[in-house]
């Protein structure tokens, strides 16, 4: 699904002649996966980060309440498969992550692990 932010984005680096990355799907490891998926708070807002069919999927309380696919970009970077301006990164694979960044076209956010839900 290409949005009037994408669009306007991609006018934008075509008339200044600037790359647009394209997005790529590349493959999670085991240990992506098993850091991120869970459950984190924004202020009152959950924003779970589950696995479906080996794929991390997106959603957020109220606002994307039907998990949507994530596509991996790596070095720790996801976008959301249906709008690429909507991106979320973690640290490293490793030890489960403590925070994730949104990012919504320009506004980054930052939200914490829960241990409350998952």
């Amino acid at each position: 699904m290409v949005t009037p932010r994408h669009l306007s984005g991609s006018s934008a680096s075509h008339v200044y002649g600037l790359a647009t990355p394209e997005p790529r799907d590349l493959p999670y490891s085991e240990a992506e996966r098993v850091s991120w998926r869970g459950w984190y708070l924004l202020g009152v807002v959950g924003i779970h980060l589950t696995e479906i069919d080996g794929k991390l999927h997106l959603s957020v309380d109220k606002f994307l309440p039907q998990p949507m696919l994530l596509m991996t970009q790596g070095g720790g970077e996801m976008w959301l498969a249906l709008d690429p301006d909507i991106r979320v990164s973690a640290p490293t694979a490793g030890a489960p992550a403590e925070r994730i960044r949104l990012q919504f076209g320009d506004m980054p956010i930052v939200a914490l692990r829960s241990e409350g839900r998952r």
